[in-house]
Protein backbone atom coordinates (compact mmCIF):
# COMPACT_ATOMS: atom_id res chain seq x y z
CA UNK A 1 0.00 0.00 0.00
CA UNK A 2 2.84 2.55 0.81
CA UNK A 3 4.36 2.07 -2.46
CA UNK A 4 0.76 2.87 -4.40
CA UNK A 5 0.67 6.05 -2.53
CA UNK A 6 4.09 7.15 -3.04
CA UNK A 7 3.69 6.19 -7.08
CA UNK A 8 0.45 8.14 -6.76
CA UNK A 9 1.75 10.81 -5.11
CA UNK A 10 4.95 11.14 -7.61
CA UNK A 11 2.27 10.75 -10.66
CA UNK A 12 0.37 13.81 -9.25
CA UNK A 13 3.73 15.77 -8.93
CA UNK A 14 5.06 15.06 -12.34
CA UNK A 15 2.01 15.52 -13.98
CA UNK A 16 -0.83 18.30 -13.37
CA UNK A 17 -1.41 17.56 -9.95
CA UNK A 18 -4.64 16.14 -8.00
CA UNK A 19 -5.84 14.61 -4.75
CA UNK A 20 -5.37 11.26 -3.82
CA UNK A 21 -7.67 10.39 -1.17
CA UNK A 22 -6.56 7.39 1.54
CA UNK A 23 -9.23 5.25 3.35
CA UNK A 24 -11.54 5.46 0.01
CA UNK A 25 -11.22 2.17 -2.51
CA UNK A 26 -12.60 2.21 -6.24
CA UNK A 27 -14.40 5.65 -5.08
CA UNK A 28 -15.88 3.87 -2.15
CA UNK A 29 -15.10 5.65 1.36
CA UNK A 30 -13.66 2.49 3.73
CA UNK A 31 -12.19 4.89 6.19
CA UNK A 32 -8.80 5.41 7.62
CA UNK A 33 -9.65 2.69 10.46
CA UNK A 34 -9.05 -0.16 8.39
CA UNK A 35 -5.81 1.28 8.51
CA UNK A 36 -5.14 0.05 11.96
CA UNK A 37 -3.11 2.92 13.18
CA UNK A 38 -3.83 5.05 16.53
CA UNK A 39 -5.38 8.08 15.12
CA UNK A 40 -5.35 10.10 12.33
CA UNK A 41 -2.07 12.37 13.73
CA UNK A 42 0.21 8.98 13.33
CA UNK A 43 -0.84 7.57 10.14
CA UNK A 44 0.18 11.60 8.72
CA UNK A 45 3.31 10.81 10.54
CA UNK A 46 3.80 7.05 9.10
CA UNK A 47 2.96 9.08 5.51
CA UNK A 48 5.71 12.35 6.37
CA UNK A 49 8.16 9.52 7.19
CA UNK A 50 7.46 7.31 3.94
CA UNK A 51 7.71 10.26 1.78
CA UNK A 52 10.72 11.88 3.71
CA UNK A 53 12.40 8.45 2.78
CA UNK A 54 11.56 7.56 -0.73
CA UNK A 55 11.11 11.08 -1.91
CA UNK A 56 12.63 13.40 -0.12
CA UNK A 57 11.37 16.35 2.11
CA UNK A 58 11.62 18.97 -0.36
CA UNK A 59 8.81 18.06 -1.91
CA UNK A 60 5.99 18.95 1.42
CA UNK A 61 5.99 22.48 -0.47
CA UNK A 62 3.72 21.38 -2.81
CA UNK A 63 1.57 18.33 -1.09
CA UNK A 64 -0.58 19.07 1.55
CA UNK A 65 -2.68 16.55 3.40
CA UNK A 66 -5.87 16.60 5.89
CA UNK A 67 -8.40 14.52 7.13
CA UNK A 68 -12.12 14.91 6.09
CA UNK A 69 -15.56 13.03 7.06
CA UNK A 70 -16.29 11.48 4.16
CA UNK A 71 -20.21 9.67 4.33
CA UNK A 72 -19.86 7.21 7.16
CA UNK A 73 -16.13 7.80 7.76
CA UNK A 74 -12.26 9.57 7.99
CA UNK A 75 -10.43 10.23 5.23
CA UNK A 76 -6.99 11.50 4.31
CA UNK A 77 -6.82 13.39 1.56
CA UNK A 78 -3.45 14.72 -0.20
CA UNK A 79 -3.69 17.44 -2.62
CA UNK A 80 -0.84 17.73 -5.05
CA UNK A 81 0.24 20.65 -6.93
CA UNK A 82 2.57 20.26 -10.04
CA UNK A 83 5.92 20.26 -9.78
CA UNK A 84 8.17 22.26 -11.33
CA UNK A 85 11.30 19.88 -10.92
CA UNK A 86 11.11 15.84 -11.65
CA UNK A 87 9.77 13.90 -8.59
CA UNK A 88 11.09 10.76 -8.12
CA UNK A 89 10.31 7.59 -5.62
CA UNK A 90 13.58 5.85 -4.40
CA UNK A 91 13.03 1.78 -4.35
CA UNK A 92 15.90 0.34 -2.58
CA UNK A 93 18.98 1.61 -4.72
CA UNK A 94 16.78 2.52 -8.08
CA UNK A 95 14.51 5.71 -8.25
CA UNK A 96 11.41 5.17 -10.46
CA UNK A 97 9.54 7.88 -12.34
CA UNK A 98 5.68 8.01 -12.71
CA UNK A 99 3.49 10.26 -14.00
CA UNK A 100 -0.78 9.93 -13.61
CA UNK A 101 -1.84 8.88 -16.67
CA UNK A 102 -5.75 9.42 -16.54
CA UNK A 103 -7.36 6.88 -13.26
CA UNK A 104 -4.17 5.28 -13.40
CA UNK A 105 -0.27 6.05 -12.01
CA UNK A 106 2.56 4.65 -14.87
CA UNK A 107 6.39 4.27 -14.24
CA UNK A 108 7.78 5.56 -17.18
CA UNK A 109 11.05 3.40 -18.64
CA UNK A 110 14.91 5.47 -18.66
CA UNK A 111 13.95 7.00 -22.27
CA UNK A 112 10.39 7.53 -22.08
CA UNK A 113 10.89 9.35 -18.86
CA UNK A 114 13.67 10.98 -20.36
CA UNK A 115 11.63 12.17 -23.21
CA UNK A 116 8.84 13.41 -20.69
CA UNK A 117 10.90 14.99 -18.75
CA UNK A 118 12.60 16.97 -21.60
CA UNK A 119 9.39 18.04 -22.61
CA UNK A 120 7.49 19.04 -19.58
CA UNK A 121 10.14 20.17 -17.64
CA UNK A 122 11.93 22.16 -20.11
CA UNK A 123 12.57 25.61 -18.83
CA UNK A 124 11.81 28.73 -21.59
CA UNK A 125 14.31 29.46 -23.55
CA UNK A 126 15.53 33.40 -23.01
CA UNK A 127 15.70 35.14 -26.29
Amino acid sequence: MELAVLRTLAGLLNRDGGTLIIGADDGSPIGLEVDGFENEDRMGLHLVNIVNRSMGPSVWPLVHMNSEDFEDGRVLAVRCERSRVPAYVRDGKAERFYVRTGPSTTELPTSSALEYIDQRFKRPQHA
